[in-house]
């Protein structure tokens, strides 16, 4: 398996793996070498002695840490041929030598991520399958900007949402409490959740479904067009839901509200 001799050959793997710095041999031989291995984790560069032991049979590649503060831990890469390509996986065995940070490491080892739903709403196609078309097509979704006056800046393109109707998923009522930022959120989270098959109502609420979302500026579309309203008619111009649609949490706090503990989950029609 021409897959399995490139992982085990770890003199490519700087080439390979970015995030590698070098490879150093310390011993060689033709299933066993001892190596110093230096990489970047978040940018900071480590590095470790490992010993590599290859299982041409089994098609497993196993690294024991001999030094550095990862030692004892034990790597195994698997590969297997599978109809669509060859499968990798990788398991560790770590044991943490510092106690009072044990229970962490332990946590760690115990937590899988997986992603099982996505919600694509981007400038080449929103929702699974269009999106999938438009990066199939190798499609660009850079245009000139249509959604505000650019004339004033040295660029006028951008990435914007085509077709975008906020009614097609929400009701006027709901649309008065959301800025165009947390709509994007509130119906990309009900689009992963149905490419996940999650189901989700307000008689059977997901207790154990979080969110984690970011946001750089919040509902500033919104802020902007009440500051505008502001300045020509007041305070009394300015709309009550306005301090719910622009703090940093509107997106997520919606998308709690109106997916995982409401019956007004947003729909198409």
């Amino acid at each position: 398996m021409a897959i399995f001799k490139t992982a085990a050959n770890l003199e490519l793997w700087p080439e390979i793996l970015p995030h590698y710095r070098y490879i150093r041999f310390l011993e060689r031989g033709a299933d066993r070498n001892i190596v110093v291995m230096a990489a970047r984790r978040s940018g900071i560069p480590i590095s470790w002695t490992s010993e590599q032991i290859i299982d041409r049979e089994r098609l497993e590649i196993h690294f024991h840490h001999l030094k550095a503060w990862t030692k004892g831990m034990r790597v195994v890469w698997t590969l297997s041929d599978t109809p669509d390509g060859v499968l990798v996986a990788i398991s560790h065995d770590f044991r943490f030598r510092i106690r009072p940070l044990a229970p962490i490491s332990n946590r760690m080892k115990q937590r899988r991520a997986v992603i099982t739903g996505i919600g694509p709403i981007t400038c080449i196609g929103t929702g699974v399958e269009d999106f999938w078309d438009g990066i199939s097509a190798e499609r660009s979704g850079i245009t000139s900007v249509t959604s505000f006056d650019a004339s004033v800046f040295r660029v006028r393109c951008a990435g914007e949402i085509p077709g975008w109707d906020p009614e097609e998923f929400f009701s006027p009522h709901r649309l008065k409490r959301l800025d165009r930022y947390a709509q994007f959120a509130v119906v990309s989270a009900k689009l992963a959740l149905d490419d996940a098959h999650i189901d989700y109502s307000r008689e059977k609420p997901q207790d154990r479904i979080g969110v984690s979302f970011g946001t750089a500026l919040g509902g500033v579309c919104k802020a902007e067009e009440q500051y505008i309203r502001y300045l020509k008619k007041g305070a009394r111009g300015v709309q009550p839901t306005l301090a719910v649609q622009v703090f940093g949490g509107s997106a997520h706090s919606n998308m709690i509200l109106r997916m995982l503990w409401s019956q007004g989950a947003p729909k198409r029609h």
